[in-house]
C-alpha cells in the first residue's frame, strides 16, 4: 500500500518537508511504502514546495524585513523563471509577536527581492503572498521598484520612514503613477485570499488585528485604502473589488492594477506547479496536515484543496494536525475522511512546550493514525485525539 504524504507547514515547528519525512519514518517502520511531497498554498514554504518538484535551484539573495533590517531570502530560479515568496522577507513569522505594527511595516523588501530577480534576467515570477505583516496596500513593494508616489499637488512624496514607503504614509498619498516597462514582466501571484481590498470583509477589517493593529488603526487604514482606490479608480479605472484585492495587506491589488499581474489560487497553483496530480494517482492512502485544522480550513486552504482533488481520484485522505476545534468537522465535507490531533484546542500546551516537543507529538499522532489503519477500525467519531 502506497501511502503520499503532503503536509502543509506546522506553523513555528515544521516545514512541510520536515514533517513529512518524520511522518514518513513512522510509517515506514510500520511497513508501508512511502513518499513525501512538500506542499504550501502561497505562504510560508511555497519556494521549497515548488523547488522540490521542479528542480529549480535555490539561492539566497538579500532583502530587508518589513522594518528595513537586513534578510537573506531564498528564491528558486528554473531558467527565466523565478519563484518567490513574500513571506521570506515580509512574512509576519519574522517578527516577534511584540513587533507587530501595520503603520510601521513596509513590503519594501519584496519589492527589493523582485528587483534583484529581474537583474537575473528573470522575466517570469511566481509570488507567493501569503502570511505578510503588511497593510500598505503594496506602497513599498511599488516605491521600490520605480513608480511615483505622489501627494495631492503631484509631487514625489517622500516615505516616513527611511525604510520605504508604510502605512503611515497612505493619509498623504494622491496618485501611484503606473509604469509601462511593467508589461515587460510576466507575474503569477499565488493566493486563496478572496476578500475584496476594503470594507468590512476587506484587508484590513478581517487580517488587520492579526497583524497587530487596533480597532481604531483598523478604521483609520480602511478610510485611507478607500479614499485611495476611489482616487486610483477615477484615473485609471483601478478596481478594488475583485477577490484577492485584499490579500496580504493589499498586495494582491497592487500586483493586479500596477504589475498586470494574474492572481491564482495558491494551492492549486502549486499543485498544478509541482504535478500533484499525477503523483495523488499513483497512491493509495493521501495524508495531509497542518499545524492546527478550524472551520477556516474549509476555505482554500492546502489540505483541503489536496483533498478535494485526491477525491476525485477515490483516494482515501487523512488529516494530522496539531490542534483541531470540532468545527473543523467542516472539512469532511472537502474530501478528509479523518482527523487525527495531538491536542483538543482546551488542551494545547504552551507554545514553548509546543516547539520543545513539537517532534514527539507529530510521531505520537502518526502512530495513532497508523494504528487506526492497521486496525480497520470503524471511525465513529472522525476527529481522534490523541490527548
Amino acid at each position: 500500500m502506497k501511502v503520499l504524504i503532503c503536509t502543509d507547514s506546522f506553523k513555528g515547528t515544521f516545514s512541510s518537508r520536515s514533517a513529512g519525512e518524520l511522518i514518513k519514518d513512522v510509517f515506514n517502520a510500520s511497513g508501508f511504502t512511502c513518499e513525501v511531497i512538500p506542499v504550501a498554498d502561497g505562504g510560508e514554504g511555497t519556494v521549497e514546495a515548488i523547488a522540490y518538484s521542479t528542480k529549480a535551484k535555490l539561492i539566497k539573495v538579500e532583502s530587508v524585513d518589513v522594518f528595513g533590517r537586513e534578510i537573506e531570502s531564498e528564491v528558486a530560479l528554473n531558467g527565466s523563471t523565478a519563484i518567490l515568496e513574500a513571506a521570506s522577507c515580509i512574512g509576519i513569522t519574522q517578527l516577534k509577536q511584540s513587533e507587530l505594527n501595520p503603520l510601521r511595516a513596509s513590503s519594501a523588501g519584496l519589492g527589493m527581492l523582485i528587483n534583484k530577480v529581474i537583474a537575473r534576467n528573470c522575466r517570469n515570477l511566481i509570488i507567493g503572498i501569503g502570511g505578510t505583516a503588511t497593510n500598505d496596500i503594496g506602497l513599498g513593494m511599488l516605491g521600490e521598484l520605480g513608480f511615483k508616489i505622489c501627494d495631492k499637488n503631484g509631487d514625489q512624496l517622500k516615505p516616513y520612514f527611511d525604510y520605504g514607503y508604510t502605512a503611515s504614509d497612505l493619509g498623504f498619498v494622491s496618485d501611484i503613477v503606473p509604469r509601462t516597462e511593467t508589461d515587460l514582466i510576466s507575474i503569477k501571484v499565488l493566493s486563496d485570499v478572496k476578500n475584496p481590498l476594503t470594507g468590512e470583509h476587506g484587508a484590513t477589517f478581517v487580517y488587520g488585528s492579526q497583524k497587530g493593529a487596533s480597532q481604531t488603526v483598523i478604521n483609520i487604514l480602511d478610510h485611507e485604502l478607500s479614499r485611495i482606490s476611489k482616487c486610483l479608480n477615477e484615473k485609471y479605472s483601478y478596481k478594488d473589488n475583485f477577490p484577492g484585492a485584499g490579500a496580504a495587506g493589499g498586495l494582491g491589488y497592487a500586483f493586479k492594477n500596477f504589475l498586470n499581474a494574474e492572481i491564482i489560487s495558491g494551492i492549486e497553483g502549486v499543485m498544478k506547479l509541482i504535478g500533484l496530480k499525477d503523483k495523488l494517482a499513483n497512491s493509495d492512502i493521501v495524508i495531509v496536515g497542518e499545524g492546527s485544522m478550524d472551520k477556516q480550513s474549509a476555505y482554500g486552504k492546502a489540505p483541503v484543496g489536496i483533498s478535494k482533488l485526491a477525491k476525485n481520484l477515490g483516494k482515501t485522505v487523512y488529516a494530522i494536525t496539531g490542534v483541531a476545534t470540532q468545527d473543523a468537522v467542516s472539512v469532511f465535507d472537502k474530501g478528509i475522511d479523518a482527523i487525527f490531533s495531538a491536542f483538543k484546542l482546551e488542551n494545547k500546551p504552551d507554545s514553548n512546550e509546543l516547539k520543545n516537543f513539537a517532534g514527539k507529538y507529530l510521531r505520537a499522532t502518526t502512530k495513532l493514525l497508523v494504528e487506526y489503519m492497521n486496525s480497520n477500525i470503524d471511525f465513529e467519531n472522525r476527529i481522534i485525539y490523541l490527548k
